[in-house]
């Protein structure tokens, strides 16, 4: 969902139409639904409200898509990047 709402907030700051596609119905269908208690999914829903010139669609995962791929790709890449947390002492007085 977090990808779809930068998706929509770049859309938002240009003056042309654009499309969004998405291979996740999920996150398509959950921005219908008028009441959710997710921040992230209303803050998304407010910026389509205001926007008209913004279309979504859905697109099915894994055909070979090349910009769809090419969004997986980056998916995987940063979902398995190495997270480097701060050590924490473990007396804290």
């Amino acid at each position: 969902m977090l990808a779809l709402k930068a998706a929509i907030e770049w859309v938002n700051t240009k003056s042309e139409e654009d499309n969004i596609w998405s291979d996740s119905k999920s996150n398509l269908q959950v921005l219908k639904f008028f009441y959710v208690k997710s921040k992230i999914i209303q803050k998304t829903q407010i910026t389509l409200l205001g926007n008209a010139r913004i279309r979504l669609g859905w697109v099915k995962a894994h055909i070979g898509l090349k910009g769809n791929e090419i969004a997986d790709t980056l998916t995987k890449e940063a979902t398995t990047d190495e997270i480097q947390w701060p050590s924490i002492p473990k007396n804290v007085t």
